[in-house]
């Protein structure tokens, strides 16, 4: 595993832990309480971009690059040119038309389920195969191996449900579809008949031989030729039961060849050893197999995801690259010897000789002419980096914090990076600490100190900078000198709670009236306040223990509970904001904790405790004492007023990936939110967004 992607699973496992994340992550879909479907107006201040990029996941319609995947799985191709994906994050199909124009074609969006209909009137199941027949039927089943059913969907968009489990299938141009689930591989003919091809159910192995003296391991892809030969990418059992995969991240390391008449052969690679390996038979080796296909000429078409390629095996079993740069993960377009994939799951060939990829870590669609040339027909890569420079040149790496200046600059925990970075109000960004890529423990100078994970950042009014570094347990801080210290080490907060040792993490900050600095622990779900003079205690909070009920609970002091306090804020009347979960909660002088708004998943404009959130990343307090919520789940930005009303200010509910303008403006995940002297400072994936309310 490479270390960004392991710095990946670590943020999201933070993320994680404050249960900001809910089954299935799309719009409306979490939820334990309250509607869930309140609508708002469209956006109606004009959304800019600042610095950074703005490709991603998301599930905007649109053309090319203005259009947005959740979790592109796997692709078909009708006669006519058109693509079809299977966005199993949304639970629909998108219509990919030949200009590169994106829409839904099957399923609602953010709602599972085996209701047939027509088009988005139907709901559909994590679709995560797709197939199409030599009528342009589709054939779509649902990501996980587990019972479900495969459903058939017309050219106009007709759903139904077919007799035939769901899970792994593929279909020919006739309509018989085969299916692999878990051991068994079965052939369904199109009148509802079927047969057992080879394998036998819940009996793994490795075998080669006939019909059902034949065992398979783990089948991670399937395919069919136009001679009725299935091909189907066989993984170790063992190495899918010890890694803990989600249902898509089963892979293959080995291909198997069964002919009509079940007589299954090993065609290339070797049982449970991985690796780059061109060559025949036994002697290739293929890193991860997450898709199969095949091309005009008739040869199997591989992908690769593990080593992030696009393969070829011919009818003996010799195994070729035929684009990607194996090991290097990338997004670049271009010949087949400079063009990188990120991931490429899906894999499916056109009529015109052409093949269409799905990648799950680039969220894109991307096509590889007969002459080897890729282009990305559909969605924008993820503007992942750590360059300086003005506006869209600037990168950054997932970045959870942001905060302003009185002279409007914008400075910004840069996560993934381990870095902090300035951005002016003209866009320009540059780096003031840390080296990107480095993670470490070094105060000094701002050019030798190193961070680990910072989260949030604060300045106050002389322009020193405090931060949250996250994974080195530390509060630090920047002075205007140029020199890095550490102001407050957690490692001495470590505790016991219900008899186990809880770390203190501290997360979030923000500064007090009074120069305190206060800190979101998130790992013991207190508010803590490090006075100016340097002496710590706890604000707010406490430490789980059998006589604590857990979850978020009103109270005084350290008689009140968090759920997972991530955001701070401070407004002028001294009143500190805490964005926990679902909820705004509030600290008032006196220490009082109660609920402002909000309490559960879902997404509600309303007053007080009525109002719905789908994850509180962040808070920030205006000059007339309204809050602003960056609700990362429902990907908008809203306004509470100091009355507890809570109304939408940015995005578009049900609409995810950024967009900038002022007609129907959305964003992407929302992690933190800031007001400076120019308007409002919105982080959003990769972003540094602004607007004027």
């Amino acid at each position: 595993m490479s270390n960004t992607t392991s710095l990946g699973l670590r943020l999201r496992r933070t993320v994680n832990t404050l249960a900001l994340i809910c089954s299935g992550l799309a719009l409306f879909a979490c939820g334990g309480g309250g509607s869930s479907k309140t609508t708002a107006p469209p956006s109606a201040v004009r959304l800019s971009l600042l610095a950074g990029g703005m490709g991603g996941s998301g599930n905007l319609d649109g053309t090319a690059g203005a259009a947005r995947f959740g979790q592109p799985l796997a692709v078909a191709v009708d006669s006519r040119g058109n693509a079809y994906v299977a966005d199993a994050e949304f639970h629909v199909v998108r219509k990919v038309a030949p200009d590169g124009s994106v829409s839904d074609f099957a399923g609602q969006r953010g709602f599972s389920g085996y209701t047939d209909g027509v088009g988005t009137a139907a709901l559909l199941a994590n679709p995560g195969h797709i197939a199409v027949d030599g009528d342009d039927n589709l054939y779509v089943s649902e990501v996980d191996q587990l019972p479900g059913i495969v459903r058939k969907i017309t050219p106009s968009g007709v759903v139904s449900q077919m007799p035939i489990p769901g899970g792994l299938m593929t279909v020919d141009k006739v309509g018989t579809v085969y299916s692999a689930s878990d051991q068994q591989i079965s052939r369904w003919r199109p009148d509802g008949t079927m047969s057992v091809l080879a394998g036998a159910f819940h009996e793994p192995g490795n075998a080669d031989g006939t019909g059902t003296q034949a065992r398979f391991e783990w089948p991670a892809a399937i395919a069919v030729d136009a001679l009725g030969n299935v091909y189907v990418a066989d993984r170790n059992l063992d190495d899918h039961e010890t890694c803990r995969c989600q249902a898509w991240e089963v892979y293959g390391s080995s291909i198997r060849k069964v002919s009509p008449d079940g007589v299954v052969t090993t065609l290339a690679g070797i049982r449970g050893l991985r690796g780059h390996v061109d060559g025949a038979g036994s002697t290739a080796r293929f890193m991860a197999i997450r898709g199969l296909a095949i091309d005009r000429d008739g040869q199997l078409l591989v992908a690769d995801a593990g080593d992030h390629s696009i393969r070829r095996v011919s009818a003996d079993g010799v195994v070729s690259t035929v684009v990607g740069r194996p090991g290097l993960p990338g997004r670049t377009d271009g010949s087949a010897i400079d063009a990188q994939f990120n991931a490429p799951v899906g894999v499916t060939a056109a009529t015109d000789g052409s093949v269409y990829v799905t990648e799950v870590n680039n969220f894109t669609l991307r096509r590889i002419a007969t002459d080897g040339t890729v282009s990305t027909v559909a969605g924008l890569a993820p503007d992942t980096g750590s360059a300086d420079g003005r506006g869209a040149e600037a990168r950054f790496n997932r970045p959870l914090g942001i905060a302003g200046d009185a002279a409007g600059n914008v400075f910004v925990a840069d996560t993934g990076n381990h870095t902090i970075r300035k951005v002016t109000p003209e866009g320009v960004t540059t780096t003031v600490a840390g080296r990107a890529g480095q993670a470490g423990l070094v105060d000094g100078p701002v050019a030798q100190a190193l961070f680990n994970t910072p989260t949030s950042v604060a300045v106050d009014v002389d322009g020193n900078l405090y931060m949250a570094d996250h994974d080195n347990q530390r509060v630090r801080r920047i002075g205007r000198d140029g020199m890095v210290t550490t102001l407050f080490d957690f490692k001495a907060l470590t505790a016991f709670g219900g008899g186990n040792p809880v770390l203190s993490l501290p997360l979030s900050l923000a500064l007090a009236r009074d120069g305190a600095l206060l800190v979101a622990d998130h790992g013991q779900n207190r508010i803590h306040r490090i006075a100016p003079g340097g002496a710590i205690g706890t604000l707010a909070g406490h430490i789980l223990s059998p006589v604590f009920r857990e979850g978020a609970h009103d109270g005084v002091g350290q008689g009140a509970t968090f759920a997972g306090p991530l955001g701070l804020a401070v407004g002028s009347d001294g009143l500190v904001y805490v964005a926990d979960v679902t909820a705004v909660r509030k600290i008032s002088p006196d220490l009082a904790v109660s609920t402002f708004v909000g309490g559960d998943y879902g997404y509600v404009d309303a007053l007080g405790i009525a109002a719905r959130f789908n994850g509180v990343a962040g808070v920030a307090v205006d000059a007339s004492g309204s809050v602003l919520v960056a609700d990362r789940g429902n990907r908008l930005v809203r306004k509470v007023t100091p009355t507890a009303t809570v109304t939408t200010l940015v995005g578009t509910p049900g609409q995810w990936g950024v967009r900038l303008g002022a007609t129907r403006a959305s964003l992407g995940d929302v992690m933190a939110v800031a007001i400076v002297p120019q308007g409002v400072v919105v982080l959003s994936e990769n972003s540094v967004l602004v607007f004027a309310p």
